[in-house]
């Protein structure tokens, strides 16, 4: 309840209290006047949590969240710093474009700042080994949080509405999921309403957790290059509508014309970006804006 632009506040300090070391605290002023007591605001990922309205001069008094950077500059400058807790970015691509390249590049500038988990089920873990310490080797940046990323050939996808109260990422500040249908068996793939649902359930839980995700997709081959082509194979992949639903950055990679790989980005908030990416001898993409 709001009154003379004051937040009353019904809940006693000693009554949240347990849920201190679970979310973070936030200190708010009241209508620009000091209030009495401080505000325990309660973060769900990128989200405040909570039925009750705050003011723009409450909210820009809360301690940012952190920011962990990409590498990418294009996307690092359309997100104003790179991904941050609970957030989910999407990379959808055909086989061979350069997709799993591009998420290995970003994991290991994302160690720099970040507890980094990646799982990868079409190629081998140690070979997955080899390419993150060739580029750490080639783009000069520090080796030793890399060393700490965890890999792993498969994780579970969270049950619909589970009961299990943490899940595989919650021990990361980056989970990459590399693709998404690979880690589940073609049977087991959901479709239509069921799809959207099982990533709903899925951004909740990297929400709770406070974990950033990194989804991403293989679209069907095109059978020419540029974007049409691309996007019409992509749209008939079960994953598009999940991507569509639940993404905070969306970003497409496709053949363009010039045999190089073109990419567009968009971030809900923030706008669009597009551009290039060409292939660099000791692995990674680099990237420009178009």
């Amino acid at each position: 309840m709001k009154r003379g632009g004051c937040v009353e506040v019904t809940l006693e300090r000693e009554l949240v209290s347990e849920y201190d070391s679970q979310w973070p605290v936030g200190w708010v002023w009241h209508g620009g006047r000091v209030p009495e007591l401080p505000v325990l605001l309660h973060r769900d990922g990128p989200m405040i949590a909570g039925g009750m309205g705050y003011s723009v001069v409450e909210l820009a008094a809360l301690t940012p969240q952190p920011t962990y950077s990409t590498g990418v500059g294009p996307l690092d400058a359309l997100t104003r710093g790179g991904l941050t807790p609970g957030v989910i970015w999407t990379v959808a691509g055909p086989p061979g474009v350069g997709v799993t390249s591009l998420v290995m590049q970003m994991a290991a500038h994302l160690s720099q700042t970040a507890l980094v988990g990646m799982a990868n089920d079409h190629m081998a873990t140690q070979v997955l080994r080899d390419r993150l310490l060739m580029y750490a080797s080639t783009a000069r940046i520090d080796r030793a949080p890399v060393d700490r990323i965890d890999i792993a050939s498969w994780v579970p996808i969270p049950a619909l509405r589970c009961d299990e109260p943490s899940w595989f990422g919650s021990e990361y500040d980056v989970m990459i999921i590399d693709c998404l249908d690979e880690m589940l068996r073609p049977r087991a793939w959901p479709e239509g309403r069921m799809a959207v649902l099982t990533g709903r359930w899925l951004r909740e839980m990297s929400r709770r957790s406070n974990t950033a995700l990194v989804l991403t997709a293989r679209a069907d081959r095109a059978p020419a290059k540029g974007r049409p082509p691309f996007e019409r194979a992509w749209h008939s992949h079960w994953a598009r509508a999940v991507f569509d639903d639940i993404a905070d950055v969306q970003l497409s990679l496709w053949e363009s014309e010039d045999q190089n790989v073109a990419f567009h980005a968009m971030a809900r908030g923030y706008g669009r970006v597009g551009g290039c990416m060409t292939r660099r001898t000791g692995g990674g993409l680099g990237v420009r804006p178009g």
